[in-house]
């Protein structure tokens, strides 16, 4: 009897339940949206509305789905929305809430489109400002005690529950959220988020998130593919996994034009994969001045062409800081770049690969077209420590040296303001032919005036069929020889020397390079010798001998006797104003050895005769 009764009871209980259940299921919120709107609007300030259905579930578990959200500020309209949701969608498990557990199964948030600005009275448009209601603020202010015990408690019951709350399953899709300067202009930052989605969230374990993300900009958009691991109990959150590209230009009124590519990947971080390509980087002579670069040149006249009470020296050489950034990651990398424009100098076709670790980079191989040659490089720098060192092994391949250096003059001009060093720019010497040049060099130092001054190492380099412009050779020869042989010149200035060949052997050593193997052949003369070049000042100091012969392509006829020895030239000052001399007291000692000589051999020959007669 007792069993039945219990039976019949728990039935009633159940079809109660049963009952309240249905009718809550059959309960329609949607006839609730001005409510719900009411409610929000004194909570947050912020107007609410719901232009879809608001659909309640309660089994098997309590869930909610809202569509059609639309989200407004009513004291400062505009005409971009703060924020729009197309669905969310929340699931919660009934069975762990009786053990004072949250569990929520699902929360999916899909279509939502955030919106930040700022306002007329400077404030971002997404900050809370809660209406106060009549009865809140006519309200009986709890005692000190009541009010610390309450607080307390409901620390302590908040800690309570974070550490009992988990989110089996997060995700987000086709989230757009666009960030204003102002109102009145362009979208300067829009972030898309295609996907993202999350298992297991909680402060209990560890967990992964997984994201698609696309950042736009007016000169950047980014597309990431990048997975996180996240403990939320440490406050730790490290990436994982990387895959993703950057595109990129310059903006519109940028003295340096650029666009390209850059492909990142990266697994186990904080290891790192970049990939760059480029079509063209062109980067302006001054990188810290925004002015375009006729503004910049159009400054620069202004200034020389005004009297100031000090110029700067034409020798001196402000030296160019040197600071590479610390890297907390490993990082390899190939970069691809169709055209490159630094300071004037332009590279076609550059490819490299890189790597980073431990501070150190490394550059190997690289390889580009250089003023219709070849470039090709490896190089090592440690930034472990101050000061930066460097080891460097180069090759230029029938490079152009005439336009190299005709661009090398252009920026050096472009960029200074003294009037006298810009002239003496203008006339510095020019070679025109094909060169060809390796290097071996290792330096330290944290400017460029310290490499300079710390580099060791040697160079070699070649030339055939070139031109030296600015000074004729032969002319300066013929002119020495017409002194010595007290006749007049007949030969005109050309104002450059046709060679041969070039050849130079360098050893560098404390800002200096020094030749002992020095080769330069000219219509009938060649020219060999020794001497140094100061890479800091910069200045030239040779010894050359120059044997004349009597062919029919020498400027001028140097005679029996000049035609036998060499003669002594020295070549020095700086590279604007070199000064080419005959050495006379050499000279006049090699004529004296050379009589004397004659001499000998005149009477040699006048004894032979007389023993013959005898």
């Amino acid at each position: 009897m007792l069993r039945k009764t219990l039976l019949t009871l728990f039935s009633l209980i159940a079809l109660t339940l049963l009952a309240g259940i249905i009718a809550l299921s059959m309960l329609d919120l949607n006839q609730h949206k001005q409510t719900i709107a009411d409610q929000v609007l004194k909570a947050t300030g912020l107007q609410l509305d719901i232009q879809g259905n608001i659909r309640p579930n309660f089994l098997p578990s309590l869930g909610l789905q809202i569509e059609k959200l639309q989200i407004s500020d009513p004291k400062h309209p505009s005409t971009v929305d703060m924020g729009t949701l197309d669905k969310l969608l929340l699931k919660v498990a009934i069975g762990p809430l009786f053990s004072g557990q949250l569990q929520v199964e699902q929360l999916t948030i899909e279509g939502a489109k955030l919106n930040f600005y700022p306002q007329p009275d400077g404030q971002l448009n997404w900050h809370i400002h809660a209406t106060p209601t009549q009865e809140s603020s006519t309200a009986e202010q709890p005692t000190v005690a009541s009010s610390t015990d309450d607080i307390s408690n409901d620390s302590n019951n908040a800690n309570d529950w974070s550490q009992q709350w988990l989110l089996q399953q997060f995700q987000m899709r086709n989230i757009e959220i666009n960030w204003y300067e102002a109102m009145d202009q362009p979208i300067a930052l829009a972030l898309k988020i295609p996907e993202l989605a999350a298992e297991q969230v909680s402060l209990q374990q560890p967990f992964e998130v997984v994201a698609f993300i696309e950042a736009t900009t007016p000169d950047l958009k980014l597309s990431l593919n990048q997975s996180w691991k996240m403990d939320l109990a440490q406050q730790n959150i490290q990436s994982t996994n990387l895959n993703g590209q950057l595109d990129f230009q310059a903006a519109p009124d940028s003295p340096s034009k650029f666009s390209g590519t850059i492909q990142l990947k990266g697994f186990d971080q904080p290891n790192l994969q970049l990939s760059l390509t480029m079509d063209q980087l062109l980067l302006a002579n001054s990188p810290t001045d925004s002015r375009s670069q006729k503004e910049q040149l159009e400054a620069v006249s202004q200034k020389s062409s005004t009297p100031s009470i000090e110029q700067p020296s034409a020798d001196t050489e402000k030296a160019t800081p040197i600071q590479l950034p610390k890297l907390p990651i490993q990082l390899t990398g190939h970069v691809e770049l169709g055209k490159l424009i630094a300071n004037g100098i332009t590279v076609d076709n550059l490819s490299l690969d890189f790597s980073h670790q431990n501070d150190i980079w490394k550059i190997a191989p690289f390889s580009a077209d250089f003023y219709q040659g070849q470039l090709l490089l490896t190089s090592k720098i440690n930034n472990q420590q101050q000061p930066l060192q460097l080891a460097l092994d180069a090759q230029l391949k029938q490079v152009a040296i005439g336009a190299l250096l005709k661009d090398l003059q252009a920026s050096s001009t472009e960029k200074t303001n003294n009037t006298q060093q810009k002239n003496s720019l203008e006339n510095r010497f020019h070679l025109n032919g094909e060169i060809d040049l390796s290097a071996k060099i290792n330096a330290k130092g944290t400017t460029d005036q310290a490499l300079l001054a710390s580099a060791i190492g040697n160079a070699a380099l070649s030339m055939e069929q070139g031109i030296l412009n600015g000074i004729d050779l032969q002319y300066q020869l013929c002119k020495g020889i017409a002194a010595v042989r007290k006749k007049p010149l007949d030969v005109q200035n050309s104002q450059q020397t046709d060679f041969k060949q070039l050849q130079l052997q360098l050893a560098l050593a404390d800002g200096q390079a020094h030749t002992q193997q020095m080769q330069f052949g000219i219509p009938g003369v060649e020219l060999s010798g020794k001497g140094g070049f100061d890479l800091l000042q910069p200045m030239i100091n040779l010894q050359l001998q120059a044997q004349l012969n009597r062919s029919s392509d020498a400027a001028c006829d140097p005679g029996s006797n000049l035609s036998k020895i060499p003669l002594p030239i020295t070549v020095s000052g700086k590279p604007d104003a070199l000064a080419v001399a005959l050495d006379q007291k050499t000279l006049n000692k090699a004529l004296g050895n050379l009589a004397l000589e004659k001499a000998k051999n005149k009477l040699s020959k006048e004894i032979g005769r007389w023993f013959k007669k005898h």
